[in-house]
């Protein structure tokens, strides 16, 4: 018998072969049933259900990548060829991270199908995306699951005719070899002995050939009215002639009748009274009930046999299934009874199952059930049904465009949260600059989504939290817009970190930072339950009807109020005026729905498992000459630099003027952006470098060196950047960029320092720096915190009025600074004087007071220092003179 289904292995031998091109293969000689490709990276697209749109966004935001790219060459004076190249790199790269998993499922499907006809159906698609192709990659699993079964099941059942159909044909074989050879006599005891074997052998065939018409379909039921009380008994007296010693009872309500085929529920329940009084005690009761069960009737067979492990359970319908191999061939069963009475049951649209009881409990529930009136006893029969047609397909119904997530339980406690954060936020932040109420907020959002937070506690969770209320805290001691918004930022994405529990991985930071947006996108599914209850009409109702009754009674009586009292009157007139009151609401409106959407989603953030993303594993194995003599070079080539940075520092501007012509201050602002892009590249060097090369040995000694020492050139680098840096603010002041760029080298220097750690313990075989991605985020932090309490616009301002004379400020600059800077301004000479403290009133509003809301302590300070010293209004201010 060819043991492979037709279509699933090519024809003549295929042992030999690979059964899983690729590399497919399960490794070990036996294939695990659940074997799945390697997790990939998840699409970005991965939420949209339909594959047309998913293609749409992805030429759309690659043209606009292009486009960018392009206009942005343009304002920078890049050539036309290589914009257009730069253009086509980076679309192509958006392409690519956008289409990341829309089409692996399908080279993994193709690959599984050329496994599975090789007759190997352990392999699993990994269906990460909601759309076409992932209801295919799941159609895909299911069926190779299905057809792993049915092989399973073919070669059981092979296995199990052969070995029922050998067992009595060489128990007959041996009789008539017996008679023959004249060993035994003709008498009755052997020739029944033959008879027992070949009424076995008939018994087995035809209950195959009963399964087979039943799976078939060739066997139709005649469905007619049935009395189960007279079918139980006569089912109870044909078992009670083979069941010595055991007693069999019957309980069937008075009157209960079924539609069914008479025939066919005899041979259920002849079938389920077999097994049980072959497998009952001697002295045993079996049991057979048939009560109603809501339009239906439930039988039931109980034993108090030593019943079925609920581990074997979902197997004893099987073909030849059973439990002890021991009494298989003496006790008189073929193991077909119980997979012939689940396909009767079936047939009838009903169900069976083993249920817990002292013994064995078999449970058959059948629809269909009348009563007594309805049964006639002259009632003809039924002619045969014609043979089912085969009914087409049902067409395919797409995904839905935006399909349901997973999602946790939505707490209770959530709406109410929502809607107290969102009144605090919609009183405490608009018009306003930012200031105390911004604070309030997110003190008040941090405590409405603590209990959420619970499972996320840990030194990290703490540390980030900490650090995002220290950058809030700063709008309440700061007032330049662009420091504020870029802590604001900052703070943002760490309480993101620390709500998500990521952060294991580069990949993990930034999932655990944009975990609050995306959870954003979730939240119509999140929040439908909540909303469903409140909108139910037997709470909506009373609600509702109160409003109104609310609004009756103030109406009524405030109008005759208002017409008794002519003061209180005008202030109800005052109350309701729609300037007043009408204007601020759509904005208060929309902050009460932003904040309450953010405290959702920070709640479905942090209620949702914690799962680090993982990266492809890249390994490769290439010659040492690859990589040895590039970052030797490149090392070679920062020596070589950093000499002449050092020979630089020692001769002085005089070196400077005879090698390259320019002065100091010329020499330093010609340098320091590109030393710290150099810088930068560097780090991309060292990632692409460490995390794809896969050495051992001598040779991962060898590249830690090269790093090493890269890494530590590309300090001494920064350390260059940051001197030219210092010389040109010597020379022109700080500026806000200055003061950023002098952070960066700063920051740079810190990742490069972590960076060289990180190395070494690595080396040393402390395994693999999953603290090095926390730490980095978490001095990230700390230098932001330091840079904000630093006060650069004060420094800014300081350092403009320390190095330039009165003539060479650029006083349009100076009057764009913050209320900080307004202590070291008052200190220049009139009308310079008057003339930037006008500007800096205009731009930061400090000719009026703040509401409570936006109270800020640099605003403060300055108004009260503008409020002790007077401005010249009227002055005429010199056009700006730029250094």
């Amino acid at each position: 018998m060819d043991p492979a289904p037709h279509g699933l292995r090519p024809s003549g031998p295929t042992r030999s072969v690979d059964p899983a091109p690729h590399g497919l293969r399960p490794s070990g000689p036996t294939p695990t049933p659940t074997h799945t490709r390697s997790r990939a990276l998840t699409s970005p697209l991965a939420g949209l259900g339909r594959i047309k749109v998913k293609l749409g966004l992805v030429i759309v935001l690659g043209v606009a990548t292009a486009f960018v790219v392009n206009e942005v060459g343009i304002v920078a004076g890049v050539p036309g060829l290589m914009r257009a190249a730069l253009a086509t790199l980076l679309a192509l790269l958006m392409v690519q991270v956008l289409t990341r998993g829309m089409t692996k499922p399908l080279r993994d499907m193709a690959a599984g199908a050329q496994t599975i006809a090789m007759g190997r159906y352990d392999l699993r698609v990994e269906a990460t995306s909601r759309d076409e192709v992932g209801e295919l990659a799941r159609a895909f699993n299911a069926m190779a699951a299905d057809l792993g079964e049915v092989d399973r099941q073919r070669r059981e059942l092979v296995a199990n005719v052969s070995h029922e159909l050998r067992t009595p044909i060489t128990a007959l074989r041996a009789v008539l070899e017996n008679l023959v050879d004249g060993v035994s006599e003709p008498d009755q005891e052997t020739l029944g002995t033959a008879l027992a074997q070949a009424e076995r052998l008939g018994r087995l065939v035809a209950q195959l050939l009963d399964l087979s018409r039943l799976e078939s379909g060739i066997r139709i039921i005649e469905s007619r009215s049935v009395e189960l009380r007279e079918l139980c008994d006569q089912a109870v007296r044909e078992a009670g002639l083979a069941g010595d010693n055991i007693t069999i009872k019957a309980r069937a309500a008075p009157g209960l009748a079924l539609r069914a085929d008479p025939d066919l529920l005899a041979q259920v329940l002849a079938n389920l009274l077999d097994n049980a009084v072959r497998h009952s005690p001697p002295g045993g009761v079996v049991t057979l009930a048939a009560v109603p069960r809501g339009t239906g009737v439930r039988l039931t067979v109980t034993d108090q046999g030593p019943g079925i492990p609920l581990a074997d359970r979902a197997r004893v319908f099987e073909r030849f299934s059973r439990l002890d191999a021991g009494r298989a061939a003496d006790d008189g069963g073929t193991g077909l009874g119980l997979a012939i009475t689940k396909e009767i049951v079936e047939l009838h649209n009903g169900s069976i199952r083993v249920d817990d009881g002292p013994g064995c409990t078999m449970t058959i529930d059948l629809p269909g059930r009348i009563t007594m009136s309805e049964v006639s006893p002259a009632a003809p029969v039924a002619p045969p049904a014609e043979t089912p047609k085969p009914q087409p397909a049902s067409p395919y119904v797409p995904p839905p465009l935006f399909p349901r997530p997973d999602l946790p339980r939505t707490p209770g406690w959530l709406l109410p949260a929502a809607g107290a954060v969102g009144v605090l936020a919609s009183i405490a932040l608009p018009y306003g600059p930012p200031g105390i109420g911004l604070l309030l907020v997110a003190v008040a959002l941090g405590v409405a989504a603590a209990p959420a937070l619970r499972e996320r506690i840990t030194p990290w969770s703490v540390t980030f939290l900490a650090l995002a209320y220290g950058l809030v805290a700063v709008a309440v001691v700061r007032d330049a817009d662009w420091l504020v918004s870029l802590l604001l930022l900052a703070a943002f994405l760490l309480a993101a970190l620390a709500i998500s529990g990521n952060g294991r991985g580069w990949l993990g930071v930034i999932k655990g930072g944009l975990s609050v947006p995306m959870a954003v996108l979730r939240l119509p599914w999140f929040l439908e339950a909540p909303f469903k209850r409140i909108a139910a009409p037997r709470r909506m109702g009373p609600v509702l009807v109160g409003a109104a009754l609310t609004g009756l009674l103030l109406l009524v009586f405030g109008a005759l109020f208002s017409s008794a009292d002519a003061v209180f009157s005008s202030y109800l007139s005052q109350l309701f005026k729609a300037s007043d009151w009408l204007s601020p609401a759509p904005t208060r409106i929309f902050v009460f729905v932003v904040f309450g959407a953010l405290l959702a989603a920070a709640v479905l953030a942090a209620l949702q498992p914690a799962v680090e993303p993982t990266p492809p594993q890249i390994s490769l194995r290439v010659s040492r000459a690859m990589w040895f003599i590039p970052l030797s070079a490149l090392n070679l080539l920062f020596a070589t630099f950093v000499v002449v940075q050092i020979s630089v520092l020692f001769g002085g501007q005089r070196q400077v003027l005879r090698t390259a012509g320019l002065t100091y201050a010329e020499y330093a602002r010609s340098g320091f952006f590109q030393l710290v892009w150099i810088s930068v590249f560097v780090l991309a060097i060292v990632a692409v470098v460490a995390g794809t090369l896969a050495l051992q040995g001598r040779d991962r000694w060898l590249i830690a060196g090269q790093l090493g020492l890269l890494c530590g050139l590309t300090l001494v680098v920064l350390a260059s950047a940051q001197q030219r840096l210092a010389l040109y603010i010597d020379v022109y002041g700080l500026s806000r960029l200055r003061a950023s760029v002098g952070a960066a080298i700063f920051w740079l220097a810190a990742i490069f320092a972590l960076v060289l750690i990180a190395g070494a313990l690595r080396l040393a075989g402390r395994g693999r720096a999953y603290w090095l991605p926390r730490t980095l985020v978490a001095v990230t932090g700390v230098g932001l915190l330091a840079f904000g309490i630093w006060n650069p616009d004060l420094r800014v301002a300081q350092t403009q009025l320390n190095v330039r004379e009165a003539g060479r400020l650029d006083v349009a600059y100076l009057g764009d600074l913050a209320s900080e800077a307004v202590p070291a301004l008052d200190r220049l000479a009139e009308p310079t004087r008057s003339c930037v403290l006008r500007q800096v009133i205009w731009a930061n509003r400090l000719d009026k007071p703040d509401p409570w809301n936006s109270w800020n302590l640099a605003r403060v300070q300055a108004r009260d220092l503008l409020s002790r010293t007077s401005i010249d209004r009227t002055g005429f201010c010199e056009p700006v003179q730029r250094g």
